[in-house]
């Protein structure tokens, strides 16, 4: 892999192993660690750090946007091949990189990531799997070969010269940490013990969270807070983002086992925006419903089954697929969802997720 390529791979994260598992954990929560087992007592646990116990403390506290991915799970989808192969496809064309890629998937157990609204989008990724330390040391040696090398206390960082600030962080052989676009010192500070709180120590935000099975019965889902800016952003968009113009608090979740389930909980500013939004939202479902294409497509008994409720400022929707409807779009729609993600002429900007801010937009 030449060095620009390596350059490319960690400014643009969209186009790394791991941010393919962010992307993935993004576009669609679940898993608990599990509690301690052993011999080892409520005082010894209580003494190690949070992030041992919590991953998520180690993200920073302000992150508007929390996803979490529970690979165990993912993995025992029927549809997880899928997955596999929509990965090799995201990765780049070299034999190496899409091994590396199928690695990561195959041995994260558990991801969390947390955006902070900074002026550029700043990202901070938890990898975390019993497994996982020989297909992140190889991340590194193909992705990073060029970076320098620091140990600052029980992190190991590896992180590109030219001022980049990306960087990525071994705290354990199961505990890796990816930084995009600054954060490393205050990550430094989270891993000795400093820092105040997690992401979901706001109460709203936990709420929201907790509405869905955040990180309990779903292998994908994500909480996220938008304030006046990102509203703003969202009004001058077309569907379906334009429906988020009046949302405060939303969440989402994705279950694929016997088919996929996709919940969504937002709190809306008003009662009435909530109203509104679910008037549009049911109007834009019978729209597609009713279009021939839509139909050839075999998605119009879909769209007719969502569901949309608002009560008061809250508003709740709900979409399914049977197994025999997922298997039949995976194999018709699946490798054009792969290419389609996949070209080479895609901006940075284009792969990243809707809800980043500012900073992703301008790159």
């Amino acid at each position: 892999m030449t060095q620009r390529k390596r350059s490319q791979a960690m400014t643009h994260p969209g186009r790394t192993p791991f941010s393919l598992a962010a992307l993935l954990t993004l576009v669609a929560c679940g898993g608990a660690e599990a509690a301690t087992a052993g011999t080892e007592t409520t005082v010894a646990a209580q003494s190690r750090p949070a992030w041992e116990r919590t991953p998520i403390a180690l993200l920073p506290r302000d992150s508007f946007l929390v996803a979490h991915l529970d690979g165990t799970q993912l993995r025992r989808s029927p549809y997880f091949p899928f997955v596999e192969t929509l990965v090799r496809q995201l990765a780049d064309g070299d034999a190496g990189e899409q091994q590396t890629a199928t690695a990561l998937i195959n041995n994260i157990d558990e991801a969390w990531i947390g955006v902070r609204d900074t002026s550029s989008a700043e990202l901070v990724g938890v990898v975390r799997g019993a497994n996982l330390d020989a297909a992140m040391r190889r991340f590194v040696a193909e992705e990073m070969s060029g970076a320098t090398v620091q140990t600052k206390g029980r992190a190991q960082i590896w992180q590109n010269g030219n001022g980049s600030s990306d960087a990525v962080v071994r705290l354990e052989a199961k505990t890796w940490v990816f930084v995009i676009d600054g954060g490393l010192p205050e990550l430094l500070t989270r891993v000795d013990g400093g820092g105040e709180g997690d992401p979901l120590s706001d109460p709203r935000m936990r709420a929201t969270a907790e509405r869905i099975g955040f990180s309990t019965r779903a292998p994908v889902g994500v909480v996220a807070h938008l304030d006046d800016r990102l509203r703003s952003q969202f009004a001058s968009q077309g569907i379906p983002l334009r429906l988020l113009a009046g949302a405060d608090y939303i969440a989402a979740r994705l279950e694929a086992s016997s088919g996929l389930a996709i919940d969504v909980t937002a709190d809306m500013l008003t009662a009435d925006a909530a109203a509104q939004t679910e008037d549009a939202l049911r109007g834009v479902v019978s729209g597609y419903a009713s279009n021939p294409m839509v139909a050839l497509m075999g998605l119009s008994d879909i769209l007719r089954r969502i569901e949309v409720h608002a009560t008061g400022a809250r508003i709740d929707a709900r979409a399914t697929t049977t197994d025999e409807e997922t298997r039949s779009l995976l194999e018709r729609y699946g490798e054009l969802l792969g290419a389609a993600i996949s070209r080479r002429d895609v901006q940075a900007a284009d792969t990243r997720l809707a809800l980043l801010p500012r900073g992703a937009a301008r790159r």
